[in-house]
């Protein structure tokens, strides 16, 4: 099976400070009949920035490909490996204050991304459990004052689903290697389901003299190769439970391990992960109501 699909978006900036961004997208997803719950899917991003200013222009091409499989180990299908492997290139050319770390206007863009995942799923009855190895990478610069950006930029960030639920880390110049376990109960008694998912993460600089960033791309501090590449770890612990189709309730900790490098370069002026050298926790709760 084959699937297309195409897409173009231009925002307008109604203060008029920028020119029209516009984004063009293509996709292509192929899902063999011979391989259960696997695709292959390629994706093209292209987008556009000619800011009035002329300081802060962007032309940047992204390509992605990746592959989602699925093996049963047993008849029944009780026993699966799920896996995903994903390579990223962006390339083009960017203002730094379009692309957000230091350099020179109208530089290349040379930046690169991975994500590799491999889960191993038990089902028994209505219990499901699942342990996972991950590695998340995105380039850093080697040398932020050349004509080149090798720091990745995501598209469309979104930093806790992937890089822990503190909030500390985005994917940019980025090693991140984590564990997952997740296990789900059907039915307990008058709800629908019950699950608890714990997740650990080793978060490493990939190049020292590339920065740190938040889960937005922003610079949180500025990094060399005196200082340590170990930006820090993090726990997390989730408790999800679902009533109903309009009831669900969430409730999580997460507490992220200062690392080296967070003690190296802590300026202790004032409250924030951009002064402080100590860990952190985040606490929720949340109900869902849909109606």
């Amino acid at each position: 099976q084959l699937t297309f699909m195409a897409l173009a978006m231009l925002i307008n900036d109604l203060s008029r400070v920028q020119d029209d961004e516009w984004m063009l997208g293509f996709s292509v997803r192929w899902a063999p009949s011979f391989l259960k719950k696997s695709d292959l899917e390629l994706l093209l991003l292209y987008m556009n920035r000619d800011d009035a200013t002329g300081a802060n222009d962007g032309h940047v091409t992204t390509v992605s490909l990746r592959w989602n499989g699925w093996h049963g180990l047993n008849a029944g299908d009780s026993l699966a490996v799920a896996y995903t492997a994903e390579g990223i290139a962006q390339f083009g050319t960017a203002d730094t204050a379009y692309w957000g770390t230091p350099g020179k206007d109208d530089s290349n863009v040379k930046a690169f991304a991975a994500a590799v995942s491999v889960d191993f799923v038990v089902g028994l009855g209505d219990h499901t459990l699942s342990f996972g190895l991950e590695w998340d990478y995105a380039s850093g610069d080697s040398d932020p004052t050349d004509n080149d950006f090798q720091t990745f930029r995501s598209p469309f960030p979104f930093g806790h689903k992937y890089h822990g639920f503190a909030d500390q880390i985005g994917w940019r110049n980025l090693n991140d290697y984590s564990f997952v376990a997740k296990w789900t109960w059907k039915n307990p008694g008058p709800v629908e389901s019950l699950s608890f998912l714990l997740q650990a993460h080793n978060f490493q600089r990939e190049n020292d003299d590339d920065a740190w960033y938040n889960p937005g791309g922003g610079t949180i501090r500025t990094g060399s190769p005196n200082d340590s590449d170990l930006l820090g770890n993090e726990v997390d612990l989730v408790v999800s439970l679902k009533v109903n189709r309009w009831v669900a309730f969430e409730a999580g900790w997460a507490h992220f391990f200062a690392g080296r490098f967070v003690k190296q370069t802590a300026t202790m002026t004032g409250p924030g992960s951009d002064n402080e050298d100590s860990d952190m926790d985040f606490v929720w709760a949340q109900l869902t109501l849909k109606f």
